[in-house]
């Protein structure tokens, strides 16, 4: 099983247009591949998850509304690799 390298958090405020309605964004990503068999003649079968969580903030709420937003996300993927 191999987690992949690029296990990253993302925090992005000043790349948002001028226009956009959200103050704060902030996300982060955790990927794992899993490999079960993997044969030079016969190729390669391989489980990827992902799991990824969102939140943002908006420049103004209206009364009674949430303060920001949430947001997960779960990607499962069989993957067969021809050899």
């Amino acid at each position: 099983m191999d987690v992949l390298p690029l296990l990253h958090s993302v925090v992005s405020r000043c790349g948002l247009r001028s226009n956009s309605n959200s103050y704060d964004s902030v996300g982060g990503t955790l990927g794992i591949v899993d490999t079960f068999r993997k044969n030079p003649h016969y190729g390669a079968l391989s489980l990827i998850t992902q799991y990824s969580y969102l939140t943002r903030a908006p420049w103004f709420v209206a009364s009674g509304a949430p303060k920001n937003g949430h947001l997960s996300m779960g990607y499962v993927d069989l993957r067969y690799t021809l050899p």
